[in-house]
C-alpha cells in the first residue's frame, strides 16, 4: 500500500465538477444530488464506483484512490507507520501517514473559525463521536472548487456533500399524518400500535436540512436504527495534494 501511495498518479484528488443539471428543490437536501457551491455554480461529485466499497472517509479525505484489500488494517490513521489508532494522538497519526508518502501538513487549527483561510493544498477536518462509549471517528475534506465540505460515510456509501440537519419528526407522527385523512387519531393510534411493526413507527426521520456553510460545524449522523449521533469537530488540517 505505501508503495502505491508514494507512486500515486492522481494529479488532483478533487472529485467535483461543474454541471448544468438542476439542484433538487424542497426542504430536504439530497446530499448525493447536484448542489450549489459558494460561487453560485452547480456541482456534482464524480467518484469511481469501484472505490465506494474499498475506501473509507479517511482515504477519501486524503485523496487516496487505491482500493483497500483489508479494511481492518488499511486506511486507518497511523496505518502507514504501524501506529495504534488513538483519538488523543489523531493529528500526529495523520501527519505521520502524510510524511510516509512525502506529503506536507501546512497548519493545524483547533479553534476553528466559521471560514478557514485559503492557502496551498486543501483543508480536511477530524470529527469524533463518543456516544457509543467506543471510538468512532470521521474525516471530511473541503472541496476547493465548490468550497463545500464533502465526505464519504463508511466503506459502502458514495461520497456526498455535507448538510446541516435542521428538523426531525418522529416516524409515528409522520405515519399518522399520512393516514389522517382516512382515519381519526384515536383509530390511528390503535391500528398503528396493534398492527404495524414497531420498526415502522419508532425513531425519527429528517424532514428539513440545508447545505453546511460553516467550517467549524460538526456533523449529525443517523444510523440504520434511527439513532442520532453527533460528531464534534476536533481539528482542521491543511495538507498538500497527493
Amino acid at each position: 500500500m505505501i508503495t502505491k501511495l508514494k507512486k500515486n498518479s492522481v494529479k488532483s484528488s478533487e472529485v467535483t465538477f461543474e454541471t448544468k443539471k438542476s439542484v433538487p428543490v424542497g426542504d430536504l437536501v439530497d446530499p448525493f444530488a447536484p448542489f450549489k457551491g459558494v460561487d453560485g455554480k452547480t456541482y456534482i461529485i464524480a467518484y469511481d464506483k469501484r472505490l465506494n466499497q474499498s475506501t473509507n472517509c479517511y482515504a477519501f479525505a486524503m485523496g487516496w484512490r487505491y482500493s483497500a484489500k483489508d479494511p481492518y488494517k488499511e486506511y486507518i490513521p497511523g496505518f502507514l507507520t504501524g501506529q495504534k489508532i488513538s483519538v488523543e494522538n489523531m493529528a500526529e497519526l495523520v501527519k505521520s501517514d502524510l510524511e510516509a508518502v512525502g506529503r506536507k501538513v501546512y497548519e493545524i487549527v483547533y479553534d476553528i473559525p466559521d471560514e478557514l483561510p485559503d492557502g496551498e493544498g486543501y483543508w480536511i477536518k477530524f470529527l469524533h463521536c463518543p456516544k457509543k462509549g467506543e471510538f468512532d471517528a470521521h474525516f471530511m475534506r473541503k472541496d476547493k472548487k465548490s468550497r463545500r465540505w464533502i465526505h464519504k460515510v463508511g466503506w459502502e456509501m458514495a461520497p456526498k456533500v455535507c448538510v446541516r440537519n435542521l428538523e426531525f419528526k418522529s416516524k409515528e407522527e409522520t405515519l399518522m399524518e399520512m393516514l389522517s385523512q382516512k382515519y381519526s387519531r384515536e383509530t390511528l393510534e390503535s391500528v398503528i400500535h396493534s398492527m404495524v411493526p414497531k420498526s415502522m413507527y419508532s425513531g425519527s426521520v429528517l424532514i428539513k436540512s440545508e447545505i453546511e456553510t460553516s467550517d467549524s460545524a460538526g456533523y449529525t449522523a443517523i444510523d440504520e436504527n434511527d439513532i442520532i449521533f453527533e460528531y464534534k469537530t476536533i481539528f482542521a488540517m491543511r495538507i498538500s495534494e497527493p
